[in-house]
Parts: structure tokens; sequence; C-alpha cells
């Protein structure tokens, strides 16, 4: 009785060491947070229980598939002096289930490997023998109901079996260490992606980056020549007696360069955009001139259709707001240029109200809002949601003839978003669309616009019988005037004097800020110097800074 009580206790205080084995490995592997300490973790648990249960060597084996045969390939190996082989093996060894079928198909029904080497068969130990052991102990592992593979360790002193318990606690073990490896690798597949993911997207932001630089130099080079050719047909235009074919082919020259310099202002408002080089500049200015300025810009481009502009103006609106001005005036020009272009004859209208926010004595925020509805072509539903996308434009077919890029409302959301705004359509296809724009700005203590001031505003209208007057720029001749051209572009030179020529002043041209510097320091005054920005050696900025210093 006393000897059967002492192998009780003995088995008890087994078991409670087994149990304390695994608690031991599982508070080895939560601690292994770092990738780098792992693999150590993982050796750590497997020699606690390897003493635990007294065996000398340990592995671990995860299954994988080669064609159509299932191999188990060792991806841990733990083992202490007296399991030291004498002929190291490599540090991966992989097999096919094949050598020992019996493994296979115990372990696909759940079954152990539990016991000498004697006792297995002789395939098995014709496998098995040359390495070293005298017992093998192999619990099979399944993750989600998967086959991953199997835990096994060698007992390479003794034969002998494990008991009932400890197959039970090894397999709890075997369970948690390769749980902790398959998320391991899940982590580092994760954060492989992850870095593979931000490599991606920097290369996209690179490869963006210059494209829209080389967008942005080359609409520089495109538009410096092109100002010169729309400059010289201006100039070629203001003479008087010019024979009528001349003229013709002129103006044709003329409103193509114009055409074709807003294509590649828009390219290059773009990359600005996406290189992040286009900034919101707020100051104070005047809303009924914003107003005027859209209204008499755009109704010019109405020409002989037979459509009627309409202003709808709030009265109660600020005379003076603090903003970005020249954005707002680029947004209500897209709208407005838009409403027209796609409208053949009906409507064209532009209302203008606001939200005010605060106290209106002081400099408060308020929402202003920008309604543009025209009587048009009108869109699908399938175009309203690509409307805003980058080059896209609606109803192809139709507008194949239209000029344009599709980049203006692209254009218009992003600078309408960059001023804390919004922009919303409604379409109906035959019958028009309604954008509207809501931008936050600052008010400063001022009067209303007032209601003489919004009617005469609204006195703009433009109807199919009425054409808008010719805008005549009337130049008063000034001899007395001195001014210095400052461009390293001979065409560009040209141009600058040519339209000047009419103002009758003394004009005098320098190539390079070196030229400028020198006509001062030889004694030379003018009243305006034109310098340019981008000139090679001495850009304008540090010709400028030098001309400071002497005083200009």
């Amino acid at each position: 009785m006393n000897a059967i009580l002492k192998n009780t206790a003995k088995e008890f205080e087994h078991q409670q060491e087994l149990l304390h084995a695994v608690n031991d490995t599982a508070q080895v592997l939560l601690a292994a947070m770092d990738e780098d300490k792992f693999e150590a973790s993982v050796l750590k648990g497997m020699e606690i229980i390897a003493h635990c249960l007294d065996v000398d060597r340990g592995y671990i084996w995860k299954n994988e598939m080669r064609g159509d045969v299932l191999y188990y390939a060792m991806i841990f190996e733990w083992q202490n002096d007296k399991g030291r082989r004498t002929n190291p093996v490599e540090n991966k060894m992989v097999f096919p289930y094949t050598d020992v079928p019996s493994w296979e198909a115990s372990f696909l029904k759940g079954e152990c490997v539990n016991g000498p080497l004697d006792d297995l068969s002789q395939e098995e130990k014709d496998r098995l023998l040359n390495h070293g052991m005298k017992s093998v102990f192999a619990i099979p592992v399944y993750l989600k109901n998967i086959f991953w593979g199997y835990v096994s360790f060698d007992d390479c002193r003794r034969a002998r079996c494990l008991t009932d318990d400890e197959v039970n606690i090894l397999r709890s073990v075997s369970l948690m260490l390769a749980n902790a490896i398959n998320h391991n690798e899940l982590t580092l597949n994760l954060r492989s992606a992850a870095m593979d993911l931000r490599s991606a997207l920097e290369n996209a932001q690179d490869a963006s980056r210059a494209k829209s630089e080389f967008l942005a130099t080359m609409s520089h080079e495109i538009r410096t020549p092109m100002n010169a050719i729309i400059g010289i047909a201006q100039i070629q235009l203001q003479k008087e007696n010019l024979p009528l074919e001349y003229k013709e082919a002129l103006e044709k020259i003329f409103s193509s360069g114009n055409s074709l310099l807003g294509i590649i202002n828009d390219i290059l408002d773009m990359s600005k955009i996406e290189t992040g080089k286009m900034g919101i500049n707020p100051a104070e200015y005047d809303v009924p001139s914003l107003i005027n300025d859209a209204v008499q810009l755009n109704i010019v481009r109405i020409g002989h259709k037979p459509i009627t502009f309409k202003l709808d103006l709030d009265e109660n609106l600020p005379s003076k707001l603090f903003g970005d001005e020249l954005r707002i005036k680029q947004v209500l020009n897209n709208l407005l240029s838009n409403a027209i272009k796609y409208t053949d004859k009906g409507l064209v209208k532009l209302s203008v109200n606001h939200l005010s926010q605060g106290d209106a004595s002081t400099m408060r925020d308020i929402m202003l809002r920008f309604i543009v509805e025209d009587s048009g072509q009108g869109m699908r539903s399938e175009d309203i949601k690509r409307l805003f996308s980058e080059y896209m434009r609606f109803n192809a077919n139709a507008n194949r003839t239209t000029e344009g890029t599709g980049l203006g409302l692209n254009i218009t959301k992003k600078l309408v978003e960059m001023m804390d705004g919004s922009i919303a359509v409604e379409s109906e296809y035959g019958k028009g669309s309604i954008f509207t724009v809501t931008i936050k700005q600052k008010a400063p203590e001022c009067p209303p616009i007032g209601a003489a001031a919004a009617q005469r505003l609204r006195d703009f209208t433009f109807t199919a019988d009425r054409q808008a007057p010719i805008m005549q720029i009337v130049r008063e001749p000034m001899p007395y005037g001195s001014v210095l051209v400052v461009d390293d572009v001979e065409t560009n030179l040209y141009v600058a004097v040519g339209l000047l020529s009419s103002y009758q002043l003394k004009i005098e041209t320098a190539a390079s800020g070196f030229a400028a510097i020198e006509r001062i320091k030889d004694g030379k005054t003018f009243d305006v110097i034109f310098m340019d920005h981008m000139m090679p050696e001495m850009d304008g900025i540090e010709a400028t800074e030098r001309l400071r210093e002497y005083g200009i």
C-alpha cells in the first residue's frame, strides 16, 4: 500500500512539474514580442519541456507540399550534450512522409508515436537508427483542423514510453509552440507586406513627383515660347491698315495660342497641386470687384449663342473678405466657362450668397457660396461619379470638338478643398447642371455690398440679341518714362518692347542680371525694371537683391 501511495505521489508530483513547465513555456513564448528573440524563446520553451520529460533532443517539424507529395521540414531543433550527434545534420532537414507511411497514417488519425525504437516497424528503424535515439515521442499538431506538422522528442539513453498524462501535456505544449510559430510567421509576413506596400507607395510617390516635376518644367518651357507667339500676334494686330487676310490669320494664331496657354496652365496647376507647391495666399479683397471680374471675363465667351446670363446676388454680402482672391476667381472661371461651353442655348446663372458665423463686429468666419446653374447638356449619373477625375471629359462623343483637357474640374475641386470648402453637383441629362461651391472666408468689420451696388452688378445681363462689347485698351503715351526689361530670351525681349512701345516709353533691354547691374553701375536710372525670374548664372531674385544694394 505504501509503495502504491509513493508511486501515486510521485506521479502527481511529476504532473505538477509538467504543468509548471507548460506554464513557464507559455510565459517565455508570450514574452517573445521581438522577432530577433523569437527563435531563442522557442528553443527555451523546448528546453523547459525536455528537461521536465528528461529527454535529449527536441524538434518542431512543419508540413509542406511539393507537387503532390507531403513533406515534413525541421524548423527548430534543440539538443543537450547527451543528444548531440557525432555528425551534425544540415540546418533544415526535409523528408517525404512516404519514407515513413505509418507515421503519416497515425498522424492523420491524431495518434502519437510513443515508445522505444525496438517496438517500431523495420522501415521506421531503418529510417531512425542512424540518428542515435533509443526512444521517440512524436505528437501531431492541427491548426484550425489542418494537419500543420508535428513536435518530436528523442531519448538517446533509455528505451521507454511516455505516460498518458505526459502525452496529453505534450499535446498542449506542441499546439502552443505551433500557434506561436504560426503567429510569428503571420506577423513577419504582414510586416514584410507592409514594408513592400510602403516601398511601393514611396516608389509611386517618387514616380508621381517626378512626373509632376517634369510636367511643371515642361509646362514652363512650353509657356515661354507660347507667350512669345501670343505677344507677337498681339503686337501685329495693333497695327493699323493690316490686310484682312493677315488680320484673320493673326487672330486665329492669337486665339489658338490663348487656348493652348490655358491647357498649359491647367497642366502646370495640376503638377503644382500634386507636388504640394500650390499654396493659398489670403489677403483682403473687394467682393464686388471679384464678382464683376468673373462675370465680365465669361460673358464674352457666349459670343453669338442664344444664352441669357443672369446674376443673382445677396445684397447683404460683406463688401470685403479675407481669402485668396486669385484662386476664387480661378474656381469661378472654371465653373462659368464650363457652363457656357456646354450650353448651346437657354440660361447660365450665377448666384452668390453667404452664411455668417460669428459676431458681425469682429473678424469672423463666413461660408461664401457660389451656385452656377445652366440649361445645357447635363450629365448622366455615371458621368457625375467620374466628374472630378483627372483628364475626364463627359459625353466625349458629343463634345469631341470642344476644346479643353478635362483638368478644370479636378483642379477646381482641389482648390476648393485647399480653401476648406466643398463642391457639389446636381445634373439631369439633357436638362442642365447645378454646381454649388462653398468656401470658408474671413470677414473683416465692413458694411455689406448694399442694394445699389448689388443692382449695378445684376445689370450685366447678357441676351442673345446683344453681343458683348469688345473691350478696347486705351494706352496713354508716357514719353517721360524709362523702362529696363531684363530677360535671357531674345524673343521675350522683342515681345516686351513691342507691347510697351505704344506707350512711347524710353525702353532698354538687358539679356542677363549681370548686364542689368552694369547698366545701373554706369549711372543709368529707370522708372521701372521688369526682371525675369529664371535666368542662367544669376536669376532674377539674386539680380534684384544686388540692385537693391545700389539703392534701386
